[in-house]
């Protein structure tokens, strides 16, 4: 299962971890693209002296992120990597997580190539310098904000075009295509930013961030509302 995450929420839940002590010694690191990937791209990268098999793009530029993950989890210095959105709210970033033992994992001779443009793509570790490592597997018992835990706002079952969007003073907390592949329209954060629109999620994959607004070209989801906020 690809988990997407959004960006704030991510490092929200990082620093979460390191503040519990839940640490895993093991080096952490992200590469962000420029921009989204497009049709006839290839991408390579060489993880501590090893290249994983390069990927073309396929389909999408989401599907292609998700292609590129399975391909870093394969490296034998690997134990982990995730989907996040950028600052814009685009799935453009992916952080990998060193194996056990592993120290440091060095970055080279990343590129997108082929294609009518390519998109730059860098490395950048800066904002997690230091924090150490969170345990993805364990993301969704890990309390972020009160009214943010999946689940404790219970969910809504989408269907239709929408958009839709939740009861005032909550918003959706995580995204679930449900029983099918889900095709979006739209999908709209609580900061006004648009991600996603016309991008497909796999059955059983779940978005997660800060959401008010969804809209369906086909299948069904599963939202996860936040608790009603208190005016206290």
């Amino acid at each position: 299962m690809a988990n997407i995450f959004d960006d704030n929420v991510a490092r929200g839940i990082n620093d979460a971890l390191v503040a519990s002590g839940l640490t895993k010694g093991k080096d952490i690191t992200t590469i962000r693209f420029g921009g989204d990937l497009i049709q006839g791209n290839r991408f390579d990268m060489i993880i501590n002296g090893v290249a994983i098999v390069p990927l073309l793009f396929n389909t999408s530029h989401l599907n292609t992120m998700k292609n590129i993950v399975t391909n870093i989890e394969a490296h034998a210095d690997v134990s982990r990597a995730t989907i996040h959105n950028d600052h814009t709210g685009n799935p453009r970033e992916i952080h990998i997580i060193g194996a056990a033992g592993v120290t440091a994992l060095t970055i080279t001779a990343m590129a997108v190539t082929l294609g009518a443009s390519q998109t730059t793509v860098e490395e950048d570790d800066s904002d997690l310098a230091g924090k150490g490592v969170r345990d993805i597997v364990a993301l969704p018992v890990i309390v972020i904000q009160e009214a943010d835990t999946m689940g404790q706002g219970d969910f809504e079952h989408l269907t239709g075009a929408g958009p839709h969007t939740p009861p005032a003073g909550t918003h959706y907390v995580a995204i679930k295509a449900w029983q099918a592949d889900l095709e979006l329209a739209s999908l709209s954060t609580v900061d006004g930013v648009t991600t996603l629109a016309g991008d497909t999620v796999t059955q059983d994959d779940v978005i997660y961030g800060r959401f008010d607004s969804v809209g369906i070209t086909s299948g069904e989801a599963l939202a996860y509302k936040s608790r009603v906020k208190s005016n206290e």
